[in-house]
């Protein structure tokens, strides 16, 4: 299995990444019941 490079991430990523993670789960039902306001 390749292992993958983890690197902490700059302040300057942190809006871009947390949208990438929120349109991800953007469609997810349990997603969208357990935070309805997200």
């Amino acid at each position: 299995m390749k292992s993958s490079t983890v690197r902490v991430m700059a302040a300057a990523d942190e809006d871009p990444a947390i949208g990438t993670i929120l349109l991800a789960f953007a469609t997810d039902p349990m997603a969208r019941w357990t935070w309805p306001h997200a």
